[in-house]
Protein backbone atom coordinates (compact mmCIF):
# COMPACT_ATOMS: atom_id res chain seq x y z
CA UNK A 1 0.00 0.00 0.00
CA UNK A 2 1.31 3.44 -0.89
CA UNK A 3 2.29 5.45 2.17
CA UNK A 4 0.09 8.51 2.70
CA UNK A 5 1.72 11.89 3.23
CA UNK A 6 0.55 15.00 5.04
CA UNK A 7 1.32 17.26 2.09
CA UNK A 8 -1.91 16.17 0.40
CA UNK A 9 -3.98 18.40 2.72
CA UNK A 10 -4.26 22.03 1.64
CA UNK A 11 -5.82 24.82 3.71
CA UNK A 12 -7.51 24.19 7.09
CA UNK A 13 -6.80 20.66 8.24
CA UNK A 14 -9.88 18.54 8.99
CA UNK A 15 -10.63 14.87 9.52
CA UNK A 16 -12.67 14.69 6.32
CA UNK A 17 -9.85 16.25 4.26
CA UNK A 18 -7.41 13.72 5.66
CA UNK A 19 -9.80 10.90 4.77
CA UNK A 20 -10.02 12.18 1.18
CA UNK A 21 -6.22 12.49 1.06
CA UNK A 22 -5.96 8.91 2.39
CA UNK A 23 -3.95 10.06 5.39
CA UNK A 24 -6.82 8.59 7.40
CA UNK A 25 -8.49 5.35 6.36
CA UNK A 26 -12.24 5.12 6.89
CA UNK A 27 -13.00 1.45 7.42
CA UNK A 28 -16.18 -0.31 8.43
CA UNK A 29 -14.91 -0.60 11.99
CA UNK A 30 -13.77 3.01 12.33
CA UNK A 31 -11.03 5.48 11.42
CA UNK A 32 -7.36 4.51 11.26
CA UNK A 33 -4.11 6.45 10.81
CA UNK A 34 -0.43 5.63 10.73
CA UNK A 35 1.23 6.31 14.06
CA UNK A 36 3.80 8.62 12.40
CA UNK A 37 0.95 11.07 11.72
CA UNK A 38 -0.11 11.11 15.40
CA UNK A 39 1.48 14.07 17.21
CA UNK A 40 1.60 15.50 20.71
CA UNK A 41 -0.78 18.33 21.50
CA UNK A 42 1.21 21.33 22.76
CA UNK A 43 0.58 24.07 25.28
CA UNK A 44 0.96 27.75 24.33
CA UNK A 45 4.51 27.72 25.73
CA UNK A 46 5.44 24.79 23.50
CA UNK A 47 5.54 22.16 26.25
CA UNK A 48 3.58 18.92 26.05
CA UNK A 49 -0.14 19.41 26.60
CA UNK A 50 -0.44 16.08 28.41
CA UNK A 51 -0.40 16.24 32.22
CA UNK A 52 0.91 12.69 32.56
CA UNK A 53 4.66 12.35 33.14
CA UNK A 54 5.62 10.04 30.28
CA UNK A 55 9.12 9.55 31.74
CA UNK A 56 8.01 8.28 35.15
CA UNK A 57 8.76 4.67 36.06
CA UNK A 58 5.06 3.90 36.43
CA UNK A 59 4.14 5.29 33.02
CA UNK A 60 7.02 3.46 31.32
CA UNK A 61 5.86 0.23 32.94
CA UNK A 62 2.30 0.86 31.74
CA UNK A 63 3.53 1.48 28.19
CA UNK A 64 5.64 -1.70 28.26
CA UNK A 65 2.55 -3.67 29.26
CA UNK A 66 0.54 -2.18 26.40
CA UNK A 67 3.35 -2.98 23.91
CA UNK A 68 3.25 -6.66 24.95
CA UNK A 69 -0.53 -6.62 24.51
CA UNK A 70 -0.24 -5.16 20.99
CA UNK A 71 2.50 -7.57 19.89
CA UNK A 72 0.36 -10.46 21.13
CA UNK A 73 -2.43 -9.33 18.80
CA UNK A 74 -4.49 -7.52 21.41
CA UNK A 75 -6.86 -4.65 20.61
CA UNK A 76 -6.95 -1.24 22.26
CA UNK A 77 -9.56 1.54 22.53
CA UNK A 78 -9.25 4.24 19.88
CA UNK A 79 -7.05 7.24 20.58
CA UNK A 80 -9.08 10.45 20.90
CA UNK A 81 -7.66 13.09 18.57
CA UNK A 82 -8.10 16.50 16.99
CA UNK A 83 -6.88 17.73 13.57
CA UNK A 84 -3.49 19.44 13.82
CA UNK A 85 -2.99 22.73 12.01
CA UNK A 86 0.42 21.62 10.73
CA UNK A 87 -0.91 18.31 9.41
CA UNK A 88 -1.89 14.97 10.85
CA UNK A 89 -3.69 14.72 14.14
CA UNK A 90 -2.85 15.55 17.77
CA UNK A 91 -3.70 13.47 20.82
CA UNK A 92 -6.26 14.53 23.40
CA UNK A 93 -6.52 11.20 25.19
CA UNK A 94 -4.51 8.00 24.76
CA UNK A 95 -0.90 9.10 25.23
CA UNK A 96 0.20 5.76 26.69
CA UNK A 97 -1.50 3.87 23.88
CA UNK A 98 0.14 6.09 21.28
CA UNK A 99 3.56 5.61 22.90
CA UNK A 100 3.04 1.84 22.86
CA UNK A 101 1.96 1.91 19.21
CA UNK A 102 5.14 3.85 18.35
CA UNK A 103 7.30 1.18 20.04
CA UNK A 104 5.40 -1.62 18.30
CA UNK A 105 5.69 0.18 14.95
CA UNK A 106 9.46 0.54 15.39
CA UNK A 107 9.75 -3.18 16.10
CA UNK A 108 9.13 -3.93 12.43
CA UNK A 109 5.84 -5.82 12.74
CA UNK A 110 4.66 -4.31 9.48
CA UNK A 111 2.54 -1.37 8.42
CA UNK A 112 0.79 -0.23 11.58
CA UNK A 113 -2.45 1.75 11.34
CA UNK A 114 -3.98 2.66 14.69
CA UNK A 115 -7.65 3.31 15.54
CA UNK A 116 -8.64 6.91 16.24
CA UNK A 117 -11.85 8.74 17.07
CA UNK A 118 -12.34 12.52 16.71
CA UNK A 119 -12.65 14.42 19.98
CA UNK A 120 -15.46 16.94 19.71
CA UNK A 121 -15.44 19.58 22.44
CA UNK A 122 -13.92 22.73 23.88
CA UNK A 123 -10.45 23.08 25.35
CA UNK A 124 -12.02 22.91 28.82
CA UNK A 125 -13.78 19.68 27.92
CA UNK A 126 -10.53 18.28 26.54
CA UNK A 127 -8.78 19.00 29.85
CA UNK A 128 -11.63 17.38 31.73
CA UNK A 129 -11.35 14.31 29.53
CA UNK A 130 -7.76 13.69 30.62
CA UNK A 131 -8.96 13.55 34.24
CA UNK A 132 -11.91 11.26 33.64
CA UNK A 133 -10.44 8.74 31.20
CA UNK A 134 -7.55 7.29 33.23
CA UNK A 135 -9.43 4.40 34.81
CA UNK A 136 -6.88 1.68 33.96
CA UNK A 137 -3.77 3.77 34.58
CA UNK A 138 -4.42 6.44 37.18
CA UNK A 139 -2.54 9.69 36.89
CA UNK A 140 -0.68 10.53 40.08
CA UNK A 141 -1.61 13.44 42.39
CA UNK A 142 0.97 15.82 40.89
CA UNK A 143 -0.29 15.11 37.37
CA UNK A 144 -3.80 15.73 38.65
CA UNK A 145 -2.60 18.97 40.28
CA UNK A 146 -1.23 20.18 36.94
CA UNK A 147 -4.53 19.37 35.27
CA UNK A 148 -6.67 21.11 37.90
CA UNK A 149 -4.49 24.23 37.69
CA UNK A 150 -4.95 24.27 33.91
CA UNK A 151 -8.69 23.74 34.22
CA UNK A 152 -8.87 26.71 36.60
CA UNK A 153 -6.90 28.83 34.12
CA UNK A 154 -9.17 27.74 31.27
CA UNK A 155 -12.26 28.67 33.30
CA UNK A 156 -10.80 32.16 33.63
CA UNK A 157 -10.11 32.31 29.89
CA UNK A 158 -13.69 31.19 29.25
CA UNK A 159 -15.09 34.10 31.25
CA UNK A 160 -15.19 32.94 34.88
CA UNK A 161 -12.85 35.46 36.58
CA UNK A 162 -12.95 33.71 39.98
CA UNK A 163 -13.50 29.97 39.51
CA UNK A 164 -14.21 28.21 42.79
CA UNK A 165 -13.29 24.73 43.94
CA UNK A 166 -16.82 23.66 43.07
CA UNK A 167 -16.45 25.02 39.52
CA UNK A 168 -13.39 22.83 39.00
CA UNK A 169 -15.08 19.85 40.66
CA UNK A 170 -18.08 20.21 38.35
CA UNK A 171 -15.83 20.08 35.28
CA UNK A 172 -14.09 16.83 36.24
CA UNK A 173 -16.94 15.18 38.12
CA UNK A 174 -15.30 14.80 41.54
CA UNK A 175 -16.04 16.25 44.96
CA UNK A 176 -15.13 19.81 45.89
CA UNK A 177 -13.25 18.39 48.86
CA UNK A 178 -11.02 16.26 46.63
CA UNK A 179 -10.17 19.27 44.44
CA UNK A 180 -9.35 21.23 47.59
CA UNK A 181 -6.98 18.46 48.73
CA UNK A 182 -5.16 18.29 45.42
CA UNK A 183 -4.80 22.07 44.99
CA UNK A 184 -3.26 22.37 48.46
CA UNK A 185 -0.24 20.56 47.00
CA UNK A 186 0.54 23.85 45.20
CA UNK A 187 2.00 25.06 48.52
CA UNK A 188 4.74 22.41 48.47
CA UNK A 189 8.18 23.17 47.06
CA UNK A 190 9.77 20.96 44.39
CA UNK A 191 11.25 18.55 46.94
CA UNK A 192 7.93 18.19 48.75
CA UNK A 193 6.07 17.57 45.52
CA UNK A 194 8.65 14.96 44.55
CA UNK A 195 7.90 13.01 47.73
CA UNK A 196 4.23 12.94 46.74
CA UNK A 197 4.91 12.15 43.10
CA UNK A 198 7.26 9.30 43.98
CA UNK A 199 4.63 7.82 46.26
CA UNK A 200 6.72 8.20 49.43
CA UNK A 201 3.92 10.05 51.26
CA UNK A 202 0.17 10.06 50.84
CA UNK A 203 -1.76 13.12 49.74
CA UNK A 204 -3.45 13.17 53.16
CA UNK A 205 -0.08 13.41 54.96
CA UNK A 206 1.10 16.08 52.51
CA UNK A 207 -2.01 18.19 53.07
CA UNK A 208 -1.61 17.88 56.85
CA UNK A 209 1.97 19.08 56.55
CA UNK A 210 0.89 22.07 54.46
CA UNK A 211 -1.82 22.99 56.95
CA UNK A 212 0.48 22.56 59.93
CA UNK A 213 3.41 24.56 58.57
CA UNK A 214 3.47 25.36 54.87
CA UNK A 215 6.98 26.84 55.00
CA UNK A 216 8.46 23.71 56.57
CA UNK A 217 6.08 21.16 55.06
CA UNK A 218 8.84 19.41 53.12
CA UNK A 219 10.85 18.80 56.29
CA UNK A 220 7.77 17.27 57.92
CA UNK A 221 7.23 15.03 54.91
CA UNK A 222 10.88 13.96 54.79
CA UNK A 223 10.66 12.95 58.44
CA UNK A 224 7.43 11.04 57.76
CA UNK A 225 9.05 9.22 54.83
CA UNK A 226 12.07 8.26 56.96
CA UNK A 227 9.81 6.94 59.72
CA UNK A 228 7.93 4.83 57.19
CA UNK A 229 11.16 3.49 55.72
CA UNK A 230 12.42 2.58 59.21
CA UNK A 231 9.24 0.53 59.67
CA UNK A 232 9.79 -1.25 56.38
CA UNK A 233 7.04 0.66 54.60
CA UNK A 234 7.33 2.23 51.15
CA UNK A 235 4.88 5.05 51.82
CA UNK A 236 4.24 7.29 54.83
CA UNK A 237 0.63 7.09 56.02
CA UNK A 238 -1.23 8.10 59.16
CA UNK A 239 -0.27 4.72 60.65
CA UNK A 240 3.47 5.09 60.02
CA UNK A 241 4.05 8.84 60.44
CA UNK A 242 4.35 10.72 63.70
CA UNK A 243 1.23 12.81 64.30
CA UNK A 244 1.38 16.14 62.51
CA UNK A 245 -0.29 18.71 64.73
CA UNK A 246 -2.54 21.14 62.89
CA UNK A 247 -5.20 23.59 63.91
CA UNK A 248 -8.74 22.34 64.39
CA UNK A 249 -9.78 21.20 60.88
CA UNK A 250 -13.31 22.49 61.30
CA UNK A 251 -12.05 25.99 62.15
CA UNK A 252 -9.72 25.89 59.14
CA UNK A 253 -12.61 24.82 56.92
CA UNK A 254 -14.85 27.61 58.21
CA UNK A 255 -12.01 30.08 57.63
CA UNK A 256 -11.65 28.86 54.05
CA UNK A 257 -15.40 29.12 53.55
CA UNK A 258 -15.25 32.67 54.86
CA UNK A 259 -12.52 33.48 52.35
CA UNK A 260 -14.65 31.99 49.55
CA UNK A 261 -17.61 34.08 50.65
CA UNK A 262 -15.49 37.21 50.66
CA UNK A 263 -14.20 36.45 47.16
CA UNK A 264 -17.73 36.02 45.85
CA UNK A 265 -19.21 39.17 47.36
CA UNK A 266 -20.42 41.31 44.49
CA UNK A 267 -19.70 45.03 44.34
CA UNK A 268 -23.37 45.75 45.00
CA UNK A 269 -23.44 43.48 48.04
CA UNK A 270 -20.21 45.01 49.36
CA UNK A 271 -21.67 48.50 48.94
CA UNK A 272 -24.76 47.49 50.93
CA UNK A 273 -22.55 46.02 53.67
CA UNK A 274 -20.55 49.26 53.89
CA UNK A 275 -23.77 51.23 54.34
CA UNK A 276 -24.76 48.92 57.20
CA UNK A 277 -21.36 49.33 58.87
CA UNK A 278 -21.79 53.12 58.69
CA UNK A 279 -25.23 52.84 60.26
CA UNK A 280 -27.01 54.16 57.18
CA UNK A 281 -29.27 51.10 56.77
CA UNK A 282 -30.62 48.25 58.86
CA UNK A 283 -28.92 44.88 58.86
CA UNK A 284 -31.80 43.05 57.22
CA UNK A 285 -31.20 44.52 53.75
CA UNK A 286 -31.08 41.58 51.28
CA UNK A 287 -27.99 40.78 49.16
CA UNK A 288 -27.27 38.01 46.65
CA UNK A 289 -24.66 35.32 47.29
CA UNK A 290 -23.80 32.04 45.49
CA UNK A 291 -25.89 29.26 46.98
CA UNK A 292 -22.94 26.83 47.09
CA UNK A 293 -21.04 29.10 49.50
CA UNK A 294 -24.05 29.46 51.77
CA UNK A 295 -24.61 25.69 51.65
CA UNK A 296 -21.00 24.95 52.59
CA UNK A 297 -21.17 27.39 55.51
CA UNK A 298 -24.38 25.83 56.82
CA UNK A 299 -22.87 22.35 56.53
CA UNK A 300 -19.78 23.44 58.45
CA UNK A 301 -21.90 25.05 61.16
CA UNK A 302 -23.93 21.85 61.52
CA UNK A 303 -20.71 19.91 61.99
CA UNK A 304 -19.60 22.51 64.53
CA UNK A 305 -22.80 22.00 66.51
CA UNK A 306 -22.24 18.25 66.44
CA UNK A 307 -18.67 18.55 67.70
CA UNK A 308 -19.65 20.97 70.49
CA UNK A 309 -22.42 18.66 71.68
CA UNK A 310 -20.03 15.71 71.55
CA UNK A 311 -17.46 17.65 73.60
CA UNK A 312 -20.10 18.58 76.19
CA UNK A 313 -21.22 14.97 76.51
CA UNK A 314 -17.65 13.76 77.02
CA UNK A 315 -16.93 16.48 79.57
CA UNK A 316 -20.11 15.62 81.47
CA UNK A 317 -19.27 11.91 81.45
CA UNK A 318 -15.81 12.69 82.81
CA UNK A 319 -17.28 14.86 85.55
CA UNK A 320 -19.80 12.18 86.52
CA UNK A 321 -17.04 9.59 86.69
CA UNK A 322 -14.96 11.87 88.91
CA UNK A 323 -17.85 12.34 91.33
CA UNK A 324 -18.26 8.59 91.64
CA UNK A 325 -14.66 8.16 92.76
CA UNK A 326 -13.87 8.10 96.48
CA UNK A 327 -13.33 11.55 97.94
CA UNK A 328 -9.71 12.17 98.98
CA UNK A 329 -8.77 12.25 102.63
CA UNK A 330 -8.77 15.77 104.08
CA UNK A 331 -6.62 15.80 107.21
CA UNK A 332 -6.92 19.57 107.47
CA UNK A 333 -10.60 19.17 108.36
CA UNK A 334 -9.87 17.17 111.49
CA UNK A 335 -9.82 19.02 114.76
CA UNK A 336 -11.57 22.06 113.29
CA UNK A 337 -14.78 21.42 115.18
CA UNK A 338 -16.78 20.74 111.98
CA UNK A 339 -19.68 18.33 112.02
CA UNK A 340 -20.01 15.66 109.32
CA UNK A 341 -22.29 17.80 107.08
CA UNK A 342 -19.91 20.77 107.13
CA UNK A 343 -16.90 18.59 106.40
CA UNK A 344 -18.72 16.91 103.52
CA UNK A 345 -19.65 20.33 102.09
CA UNK A 346 -16.00 21.49 102.16
CA UNK A 347 -14.91 18.28 100.43
CA UNK A 348 -17.50 18.79 97.69
CA UNK A 349 -16.44 22.41 97.16
CA UNK A 350 -12.79 21.33 96.84
CA UNK A 351 -13.75 18.64 94.33
CA UNK A 352 -15.74 21.13 92.25
CA UNK A 353 -12.79 23.52 92.27
CA UNK A 354 -10.42 20.81 91.04
CA UNK A 355 -12.80 19.82 88.25
CA UNK A 356 -13.20 23.44 87.17
CA UNK A 357 -9.42 23.82 86.93
CA UNK A 358 -9.16 20.56 84.99
CA UNK A 359 -11.64 21.70 82.34
CA UNK A 360 -10.13 25.23 82.13
CA UNK A 361 -13.48 26.90 82.57
CA UNK A 362 -12.88 30.49 83.79
CA UNK A 363 -15.42 32.29 85.94
CA UNK A 364 -18.31 33.51 83.87
CA UNK A 365 -17.35 31.46 80.80
CA UNK A 366 -20.21 29.93 78.81
CA UNK A 367 -20.90 26.24 79.30
CA UNK A 368 -18.99 25.19 76.14
CA UNK A 369 -15.85 23.06 76.73
CA UNK A 370 -13.09 23.12 74.14
CA UNK A 371 -13.34 20.56 71.35
CA UNK A 372 -11.21 17.59 72.55
CA UNK A 373 -8.28 16.13 70.66
CA UNK A 374 -10.27 13.05 69.79
CA UNK A 375 -12.80 15.09 67.80
CA UNK A 376 -13.12 13.82 64.19
CA UNK A 377 -10.21 14.94 62.02
CA UNK A 378 -11.48 15.99 58.59
CA UNK A 379 -8.07 15.21 57.10
CA UNK A 380 -7.79 11.54 58.11
CA UNK A 381 -8.31 10.44 54.52
CA UNK A 382 -7.66 11.77 51.04
CA UNK A 383 -11.30 12.83 50.57
CA UNK A 384 -11.86 14.78 53.76
CA UNK A 385 -14.76 16.96 54.88
CA UNK A 386 -17.05 13.90 54.89
CA UNK A 387 -19.58 15.86 56.91
CA UNK A 388 -20.18 18.08 53.91
CA UNK A 389 -21.31 15.18 51.75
Amino acid sequence: MTEATQTAVVGENTISKMVKAKIIQARQNGLFIQIKNVHDKLRPDGSNWNSRDMNSAKTKADVDGIVKHILAGGMLPAIEVQPRADGGIQKVDGYCRAAAYAVADASGIGELWVPIVPFIGTELEALARTSTSNKDSKINPLEQLDNYNRIRDQLIIDGNPKPSLQDIADVVGVSRQYVDQILKLNALDAAGKALVGEGKVTVAIAVKAVRADSENATALLEEAAKNAEAQGKKKATDKTAKPITIGTPLLLDIHQIGLNLRENISKDAAAVAEKFLKGDIKGDAPVTMPVRDIAMLLAALREGDRQVEDAKAKAQAKADKAKQQALPESPDLGGQGLDDAEAEQLKQEELDRQQEEEFNIPDGAPDMPEIPDEAPDAEDNEDSFAFLG
